[in-house]
């Protein structure tokens, strides 16, 4: 996989199916969400690790349905 704002090797994918590399997720400002293994596709997104409450987890699970 090609990171989609470099080219370079893609590390892992955002939360909108798209692969990016580490340095590019961490110049953007986004975050590793280590529950559902994706970067954040949001520079303002703030984690408070309660994951139950987290509607980006809901949301993902919503599209895997």
């Amino acid at each position: 996989m090609k990171c989609y704002i470099c080219g370079g090797k893609a590390d892992m994918e955002t939360t909108t199916d798209l692969p990016i590399c580490h340095s590019c997720a961490e110049e953007k400002g986004y975050v590793v969400c280590t529950e559902i293994g994706k970067v954040i596709a949001k520079g303002n997104f703030n984690c408070d690790y309660v994951c139950s409450d987290c509607y980006v987890k809901d949301e993902i699970r919503r599209q895997r349905k």
